[in-house]
């Protein structure tokens, strides 16, 4: 039986170099990339870093499944950045904010996520296919 710890066995390693995005998303942290829900009413976040006019609040809030809940401990804006593809084809940086307090800061959150139907009551059209970073 060959010994697994053998100095003598090949290694291979693949490394994944994406093309063509922004040198910003080079170094950015996955953690803060929301998903966008169209389920979700509100924006939720597990920390307040991606808010401005943050108010202390105490709501429950359910996640559709029996007894499912988590506490939401403040409310406010969601602020962020995303990329968007222009005409040209090139990748700009461009700011979002909700505008309302409408993003909920729930430590317990297993995951962020970008409320669908909150930015459709805005009057903003959802635009989930097309060209994305790479």
């Amino acid at each position: 039986m060959a010994d697994p710890f053998s100095s003598n066995k090949e290694r291979a390693f693949v490394i994944v170099v994406p093309v063509g995005l922004p040198p910003e998303l080079h170094q950015c942290d996955p953690e803060y990339f929301l998903v966008v829900d169209s389920g979700a009413t509100v924006h939720c976040l597990w920390d307040a870093m991606c808010t401005s006019h943050l108010k202390e609040q105490n709501s429950a809030i359910g996640w559709g499944g029996v007894g499912s809940h988590s506490v939401c401990i403040a409310i406010g804006r969601l602020c962020g950045v995303t990329f968007c593809k222009g005409k040209s084809s090139n990748w700009s940086k461009v700011l979002i904010t909700s505008g309302t307090n409408d993003a909920w800061v729930i430590p317990t959150s297993a995951t962020m996520l970008f409320s669908q139907v909150r930015v459709k009551r805005q009057g903003h059209q959802c635009i989930l296919d097309g060209p994305v970073p790479s």
